[in-house]
């Protein structure tokens, strides 16, 4: 027996009145615009049929090709999905399906969705119970790239390369960078299985909200140099991200980069997830931490901390902590041209060396300074001065100045990140530049430590001349210092002064080392400090390949070599290729085969005198970037 047709209601066009033409400018707003809608009915729809925006011949043209990633579909049909005819059995008479549909266009200008036709009538009433078993909140969004009934069940745990290539292969296109994000993750473990990488999705959405790592070489300084740790929160970096970066300090004092996390803007409790995934990565840590030295988000979350890190004292950075203070201070109207004091005032504060130091500074405040600034120090920070006066720090006693320590990594990493905002180009920059701190290092270590493999290679003759490596930067951030900086935007100064030395130094990239090795000489003479950079940097069968196509540049050199406008061209005595301009890229099929620098790429940048070693050379083998 067939169902009737079903009679619109007055109710039902009204609601279609309401739905036509309405527009959205992104099709996650009209995939969270339906979920509530459909929530509110009881209903469940499905795409019947589509057209993604990037197949339209016009794609390709500006502007739209900026909003294909943004706009996803230029045709969508949605109709409604009638439980209980999917349900009835097969020797039931076929019923008709329910008539109820949607279509969403893009619009004639091609820069927003409208809901173009609907149809809203259905032939079955509401079923609260079928409704809560077939609805799947974001599944729209899933449909365009991940299943959410996958992102659910990954979230929030760590992940193993296998899990990386289940979800890749899943994957049905770029969608809110979360394949380039999983490209740059499987591009990691392939030169690191042993890394350690927690994922955490949006709820519901395919969208990655955080990730967590540290690779093989980091944990196993997390576990040499424990004792003291030091957090780098960089917020809002390039308007889009969080960053918060964990540093070891080891026996020379130098901070060094054990762990980072990556992380939508205002992601709660960031800090105990980081320290929670930190501890379940190395958890014979959790007893020898000592001092835990973090931004002042940690007194918000200071009895989670204390019970993570028994042993540990926890303090807040002075930097941070004097920046916080200072935008209260103009907050509550106390920080003006008229009050000049006030800055050098809380830097005597935080930089007391004495608690006779402090207790001067503290009346000279109470006397002086604002009645509702007093209020509120009086109330946040007076009785925890422990944590962040300078006479009461944990390091003073072993000559060590945390804040210099947090600076100089801070400066490190706003030169080396790129201006882009997604979370893949991030990890990317992280990786490279982890990469690079183990390259350096395995560099300033090679007479030693590399001495069997170094004089294995063919004409390595003596030693060559040390190539300057990155090394951490650190200024005294001591009393006299903090009373000359005054007002606010530390890390817009940072970034203002990273440019300045930018610059001048060209392709400078850190401080000599004391240590200097002697340079082969003529014909003979092999790269072999670079050479070391790339072993540390992608293994010993990978930088083999490397040392035959430098060997191969250096001997047969090249012909031809001119720009081209976008970029080179050269020869190597058969064919002609093409290079970028930043001499990363090659078009010979050895760079597409092996994503590693080719001996095109070697010939240019020894006729244009480029470094032989860097770190954009490597990184296709963590994932295609993304474009800004």
């Amino acid at each position: 027996m067939e169902l009737p047709e079903p009679h619109p209601s007055p109710a039902a066009g009204k609601e279609e009145q309401e739905l036509l033409e309405r527009t959205f400018f992104s099709w996650a707003e009209f995939s969270r615009f339906f979920d509530k809608w459909c929530q509110q009915r009881l209903v469940v729809f499905s795409v019947k049929s589509s057209t993604h925006v990037a197949r339209s011949p016009w794609a390709s043209a500006p502007p739209l090709y900026r909003l294909i990633h943004v706009l996803k579909y230029s045709y969508v049909l949605l109709v409604c999905k009638d439980m209980r005819a999917s349900s009835q059995p097969a020797t039931w008479p076929r019923q008709p399906s329910c008539p109820a549909f949607i279509t969403v266009k893009l619009s004639p200008l091609r820069d927003r969705l409208v809901v173009s036709e609907c149809q809203l009538t259905h032939s079955h009433p509401a079923c609260p119970r079928e409704f809560a078993h077939h609805f799947r909140p974001g599944h729209l969004l899933a449909n365009s790239c991940l299943p959410v009934r996958i992102t659910n069940q990954i979230s929030k745990q760590f992940v193993a390369p296998a899990d990386v290539r289940r979800l890749l292969s899943h994957c049905k296109g770029p969608d809110h960078g979360v394949l380039d994000a999983l490209q740059v993750l499987e591009g990691l473990f392939r030169t690191d299985p042993e890394a350690k990488v927690k994922l955490v999705f949006v709820e519901d959405q395919a969208m990655v909200e955080t990730v967590f790592f540290l690779t093989s070489r980091t944990r196993a300084l997390l576990r040499r140099f424990p004792r003291i740790l030091l957090v780098d929160r960089l917020p809002g970096l390039q308007g889009a991200l969080d960053l918060l970066a964990v540093l070891c300090v080891d026996g020379a004092g130098r901070a060094r980069q054990a762990a980072c996390c990556v992380a939508r803007p205002g992601t709660p409790s960031l800090l105990r997830f980081v320290l929670v995934s930190l501890l379940q990565s190395a958890p014979d840590v959790k007893g020898r931490v000592r001092c835990l030295t973090a931004g002042p988000e940690v007194a918000a979350q200071l009895r989670a901390v204390r019970q993570l890190l028994p042993c540990a004292r926890v303090q807040i950075c002075r930097a941070q902590g004097l920046e916080t203070l200072f935008s209260k201070a103009q907050e509550l109207g106390g920080a003006s041209q008229e009050d000049p004091g006030l800055w050098p005032l809380l830097c005597r504060l935080a930089g007391a060396s004495s608690y006779a130091a402090y207790s001067e500074a503290l009346a000279e405040l109470r006397a002086q300074g604002p009645a509702a600034f007093v209020k509120y120090f009086e109330h946040n920070w007076a009785p925890r001065h422990d944590m962040w006066v300078r006479f009461r720090a944990y390091e003073a006693s072993r000559d060590l100045d945390a804040c210099a320590l947090v600076r100089g990594h801070r400066r490190r990493l706003l030169r080396r990140l790129s201006p882009s905002h997604s979370v893949a180009q991030c990890l990317r920059d992280l990786v490279a530049m982890q990469w690079a701190d183990a390259a350096g290092e395995a560099a300033s270590e090679g007479a030693d430590g590399d001495t069997a493999w170094l004089e294995s290679l063919p004409g390595r003759g003596t030693q060559g001349e040390n190539e300057r490596v990155r090394g951490l930067e650190t200024s005294d951030w001591g009393g006299a210092q903090l009373e000359t900086e005054k007002g606010r935007g530390l890390q817009a100064r940072e970034q203002r002064g990273v440019q300045l030395e930018n610059q001048k130094e060209g392709s400078e990239e850190g401080p000599r080392e004391p240590k200097r090795l002697c340079c082969p000489s003529g014909e003979e003479e092999v790269d072999w400090e670079p050479l070391a950079k790339f072993r540390a940097a992608c293994g010993p069968e990978l930088a083999d390949l490397v040392a035959e196509e430098l060997a191969f540049a250096r001997q047969h050199g090249t012909r031809g070599f001119h720009w081209t406008g976008a970029g080179f061209a050269l020869k190597d005595g058969t064919s002609d290729f093409f290079l970028d301009g930043a001499l990363t890229h090659c078009s010979c099929s050895i760079h597409a085969a092996r994503r590693l620098p080719c001996r095109h790429l070697f010939a240019a940048r020894l006729l244009t005198g480029a470094a032989l070693f860097h770190m954009d050379l490597l990184r296709d083998c963590w994932g295609s970037a993304q474009e800004p």
